[in-house]
């Protein structure tokens, strides 16, 4: 159920009573309603499931025994409709085994008949925790669309910033031009996607712990960024320079992790905010297929944000865009040699 659709529902408490004997069933709901919350009752599991969806109660009361399946099927059938329920298994066949087996399912276990000031406490209480369980749910969905519109942002609009900046410095106008035209066109779009429902994260394994970077006169390199001219400005900013060596590029993780386990390379330098798998899901999977490659990450986003992340999942540095022309080989040299970054700024 969306949350428009739970928001245009009563406020007053709603429960569900599920028991197949009928008259448990209706002297409970006269209970509830007795003290002004809204009750209806099933008397078979089919027939909870029913009326599960048409009311979307904030407490279900189910008995263990039911003539079609177990109360605690009947349970696990709702809490996949429902994550945010509340479940009482209300039941007279109360036994150490039924109680373990109620164990991460079952939210409170009562024995028949409870008292009706028992059962109307333990309603209350159900109905705030359901009531925390929703707000805390949506507060993490509404979390994860600000992600999601933050990396958008990135990529539609500052990655084509820090390149027009990147060749302006370089006296390049008509590239600078280029991309400012690019970001504008893609800002533009942006506006009509930032309420798409987020992606979920990608679960990735624990990394080892980054390689220490090996002193050499010359390093190979593979640049993993989504934006092209990314990737062209950094092969640039490198070439310049006669001690490095691009051998790769890739576009996202997963074509980052293919090519650095066929390269090998000295160094991947690798963006955050990519399609497919980003660079924090990544790193791990980086440092495992290639254990002796310096990984540096290279992102839009601020280092206080992220900078945390990705040095856990086994990343040496964490480089912003922001002055990229002139601080990008410098920091990587100053890395390369065994020393921290002077700043997470290049």
């Amino acid at each position: 159920m969306s949350t428009a659709e739970r928001s245009a529902q009563p406020a007053s408490i709603k429960v569900l009573v599920v028991d197949d004997d009928h008259a448990m069933a209706t002297t409970i709901v006269e209970v509830l309603e007795s003290n002004g919350l809204t009750a209806a009752a099933a008397v078979t599991a089919e027939a909870a499931l029913a009326r599960h969806r048409e009311l979307w109660p904030d407490v279900v009361i189910c008995d263990q025994m039911l003539p079609d399946m177990s109360g605690l099927e009947l349970c696990a059938a709702i809490r996949v409709d429902d994550p945010d329920v509340w479940l009482l298994l209300h039941t007279g066949h109360a036994s150490l085994d039924s109680a373990i087996a109620a164990v991460g399912l079952i939210d409170q276990y009562l024995t028949k008949p409870a008292a009706p000031n028992e059962l109307i406490k333990a309603v209350r209480l159900g109905s705030r925790r359901a009531s925390a369980r929703r707000a805390e749910r949506e507060a993490a969905v509404h979390a994860a669309i600000r992600h999601r519109q933050a990396l958008q942002i990135n990529d539609s609009i500052v990655q084509h910033l820090v390149v027009a900046q990147a060749r302006l410095e370089v006296g390049d106008t008509g590239a600078a031009g280029a991309a400012i035209e690019e970001g504008l066109v893609r800002a533009r779009g942006l506006i009509d996607e930032l309420l798409d429902p987020p992606r979920e994260p990608e679960h990735v394994p624990a990394p080892p712990p980054a390689a220490k970077p090996i002193a050499r006169s010359t390093y190979s390199v593979v640049i993993v960024d989504d934006s092209p001219d990314i990737r062209d400005l950094v092969r640039m900013l490198l070439e310049f320079d006669d001690g490095f060596t691009v051998v790769g590029e890739a576009s996202d993780g997963r074509e980052a992790i293919r090519v650095a386990e066929a390269q090998q390379p000295d160094v991947v330098l690798l963006d955050h905010s990519m399609p497919d798998m980003d660079g924090l899901s990544a790193l791990p999977h980086l440092t495992g297929v290639s254990p002796t490659t310096t990984v540096v990450m290279l992102s839009g986003f601020s280092a206080d944000r992220l900078e945390g992340a990705a040095l856990e999942r086994g990343a040496a540095a964490y480089l912003t865009k922001a002055n990229l022309a002139s601080d990008l080989v410098p920091e990587l040299r100053r890395i390369l040699a065994g020393g921290p970054a002077a700043s997470s700024t290049a």
